[in-house]
């Protein structure tokens, strides 16, 4: 697989998670997806791996990934992307913060292991309640 083809794939996980079309998230992935993200639960499988996103993004209900750099293995599928994520929780309040995100593709070039990096302490705070 392609260098070029496998950050296609990357690109358009990002513009389908940041315009919230979960369901198109299934087009790229392997049946076999394993989403380890964060602090939750290891999610395992297309249905287990799209459901996760509704979850995990119900408090921010403006959010935006930015990727700032890509790198990619020689073989074309691994895929390490550093991100900067801005949101707004559903009162209001902004959250930003750094994540890198890393991406293995299988021969198909579908993403068949997804794993997220972040300060987990520190957004589980800034998404509770003020008070």
């Amino acid at each position: 697989m392609s260098t070029p083809r496998a950050v296609d794939v990357v690109r358009r996980y990002f513009a389908a998670v940041n315009e919230d079309r979960f369901d198109d998230l299934g087009d790229l992935f392997a049946p076999d997806i394993v989403l380890e993200m964060g602090g939750a639960a290891r999610c395992e499988g297309v249905e287990d791996a799209i459901g996760y996103y509704p979850r995990a993004l119900a408090a921010l209900p403006v959010h935006d990934d930015e990727a700032v750099s890509t790198l990619t293995s020689d073989d074309g599928r691994r895929v390490a992307v550093e991100i900067v994520f801005t949101g707004t929780t559903g009162d209001g309040r902004p959250l930003v913060f750094a994540a890198v995100d890393l991406f293995d593709l299988d021969e198909d070039g579908r993403i068949s292991r997804l794993r997220s990096f972040y300060d987990t302490t520190y957004v589980a705070a800034a998404l509770r309640p003020p008070g």
